[in-house]
């Protein structure tokens, strides 16, 4: 979506009027191979003689979340413009802006918690790897888990193992929620 505002505020900023820009973007190679719905719901939109800002909120196609927040930042500084005479272009580019730094912190924060989650899948597969490992050195698992001590210590382990999952994931999830910035904890 950061792709359109930016075509359409290149076109904006040409003296192309909003509906046109946003037909312009909509009909560029990258946000037709992203996004191959939103022609149609512009052109529908401008025949009816909607405002672009409409078109984007309410596709008719099920959306991933992002695209979803994404079309709706966009939608809104169209809106503005629409509605209080904003200038179409200034709108339009700093929403590009602020889809830009979403999607790069977005990326940023997925590159930075691959690893914790790379750990937790590593460590939890550990200890099923353990049976696998004795077979492959002769030793049944009726042999391994032999004794009670044997046993007992499996259990815990998969009860440990099963815990540790459950709180990295909780760790990992509280890492990747965005922070408040109403200043409460």
């Amino acid at each position: 979506m950061a792709e359109v505002a930016e075509v359409a505020a290149v076109a904006l900023r040409a003296g192309v009027p909003l509906a046109a820009a946003a037909l312009v973007a909509a009909r560029s190679p990258g946000v037709v191979a992203a996004a191959p719905w939103l022609p149609s719901h512009l052109e529908a939109a401008v025949a009816r003689g909607d405002g672009v800002a409409g078109a984007l909120t309410a596709p008719s196609v099920d959306l991933p979340p992002r695209t979803g927040e994404d079309l709706r930042l966009l939608a809104r500084a169209w809106s503005l413009s629409e509605g209080t005479g904003a200038g179409a272009a200034h709108t339009t580019a700093a929403a590009a802006a602020s889809l830009r730094a979403r999607s790069t912190a977005r990326d940023l924060r997925d590159a930075t918690l691959a690893g914790p989650r790379a750990s937790m899948r590593v460590l939890t597969a550990l200890p099923l790897v353990g049976p696998a490992v004795g077979l492959a050195l002769g030793l049944s698992p009726a042999v391994l888990y032999a004794t009670p001590a044997a046993r007992l210590s499996a259990g815990v382990g998969a009860l440990l193992t099963l815990a540790g999952w459950a709180w990295a994931r909780r760790l990992v999830g509280a890492a990747g929620r965005p922070g408040r910035t109403d200043g409460s904890t």
